[in-house]
């Protein structure tokens, strides 16, 4: 998804917070960073405290700190650009891509259905000829695409399987985990 970049530290606010009644020693960090890549310049905040050293990995020889990180705004890969795609379409891809950075799952697993329907009804695949034109489910729709040879039978199956995803994210109200 998002690899590291080197990041610069502008500013910084470091807040030390030592409970002892709780036995719970933190550290809050608060700073302004710049990605030296690609010179945005962002808000973020470390955490650490005690308990988190159990959950601290060894690399080699060297102890690597346990830290939360939040980074505001989040870093959004650049979208693909489509010129065949009707605006209304591109402007859900690029929510959905929003949402899913954003760890909106719920919103992302509807707009991915959402863009599945755009691209059907642009195809003309929204009305079953063979029962007087009566609007058809999203389900047939998809089969519609790889019957007029516009994917092929596999391609139809993944889509089935994100209408699906989109499905149990709207109407189940079920947020979609992500794998790993």
């Amino acid at each position: 998804m998002f690899h590291t970049t080197n990041q610069k530290v502008l500013t910084e606010h470091v807040v030390n917070d030592d409970d002892p009644i709780v036995m719970i020693f933190s550290t809050e960090k608060y700073q302004v960073i710049q990605c030296m890549g690609c010179d945005l310049i962002s808000f973020r905040k470390l955490y650490t405290d005690q308990t988190m050293d159990t959950q601290a990995e060894i690399s080699g020889y060297e102890f690597i700190d346990p830290w939360e990180q939040w980074i505001y705004p989040k870093a959004e890969p650049s979208t693909k650009e489509f010129t065949n795609v009707p605006k209304v379409v591109l402007n859900i891809y690029k929510e959905t891509i929003k949402a899913f950075n954003n760890d909106q799952l719920i919103l992302c697993a509807a707009g991915l259905r959402s863009i599945i329907e755009g691209i059907c009804n642009d195809k003309g695949i929204y009305k079953d000829e063979e029962d007087n034109g009566k609007k058809i489910d999203l389900f047939k729709k998809i089969d519609g695409l790889a019957e007029e040879g516009l994917l092929t039978k596999p391609n139809s199956n993944i889509l089935h399987s994100l209408r699906f995803l989109g499905n149990v994210a709207v109407h189940r109200l079920e947020s979609p985990t992500i794998p790993g």
